[in-house]
């Protein structure tokens, strides 16, 4: 986070500027509101900040089905990993241009239907938890109740 903090002032300064230095991208941001990116079309509420489009997409395109701390216990295997990471994502990418493999077709693991499915019982299973304790929720109950203990206050 002290990277964060240490470049807010400069950010700020260049975003405090924008309307006289680049006066097309401040129009795209505040007239039309572009300054976000949706990856999927199937996807309505998927919108990300344009900075990180970038970020998330060599993420997806290097991910490792293991994860990276199964890929190597060594640091300069690690490394590599990471240094390489952008040209792997880069040659895939033209790898997809060259097959026409349309990246709009990816769905999030969120909407799929079992995860739905497995995330409405989830859902189900905590009301009726709630439901067989005292409902501090109810019109009924005046007293306040602590949720973790069940104790009144």
């Amino acid at each position: 986070m002290l990277n964060y903090a240490r470049y807010l002032p400069a950010y700020y300064s260049q975003m405090s500027t924008l309307p006289d230095d680049h006066p097309e991208i401040y129009h795209e941001f505040h007239e039309n509101g572009n300054f976000s990116v949706q990856l999927s079309s199937n996807n309505p509420f998927g919108r990300i900040p344009v900075d990180q489009i970038t970020e998330v997409i060599v993420n997806k395109d290097t991910q490792a089905t293991t994860g990276t701390t199964k890929f190597s216990l060594k640091p300069g295997a690690v490394n590599r990993f990471y240094l390489t990471a952008e040209y792997r994502s880069a040659f895939l990418g033209l790898l997809r241009d060259t097959v026409n493999y349309n990246r709009s077709e990816l769905h999030p693991a969120e909407l799929q239907k079992p995860r739905m499915q497995r995330d409405e019982s989830f859902v189900s299973i905590i009301e009726s938890l709630i439901e067989s304790w005292n409902n501090p929720f109810q019109l009924e109950s005046q007293d306040l109740v602590c949720l973790s203990t069940m104790a009144d206050a």
